[in-house]
């Protein structure tokens, strides 16, 4: 069962902005997509799993991790979507059910 998280907002209008820029991101959208298929994985296992979908062109897995863990881990964690431990380079998949849907629509 996930537990799905909620994105933070002042105000509950902001919401949809909040998706949308937060799902702007291809390397995001990619991330998402891979910690649904397997919610709990390290960081570079999640970095090789980005750059193998070929939905991201990357120089390096390297630094693919390296923005990974200063860019987009952060922002999904801060929306709640995601848990990211950067002392065990851990990175659970928590989910919010309006990120999901605006996913699967960009998907389709």
């Amino acid at each position: 069962m996930t537990e799905h998280g909620s994105l933070p907002t002042d105000a509950s209008d902001d919401k949809p902005d909040h998706v949308l820029r937060l799902l702007a991101s291809e390397t995001r959208r990619a991330t998402l997509r891979e910690l649904r298929s397997e919610p709990s994985r390290s960081l570079d296992a999640l970095a090789d799993a980005v750059a193998d979908s070929g939905d991201v062109s990357v120089e390096s897995t390297e630094r693919l991790s390296r923005r990974l863990h200063h860019c987009h881990l952060p922002r999904l964690e801060t929306a709640g979507v995601c848990r990211y431990d950067p002392d065990k380079s851990r990175v659970d998949y928590v989910g919010d059910e309006t990120v999901e849907a605006v996913l699967s629509l960009l998907e389709e």
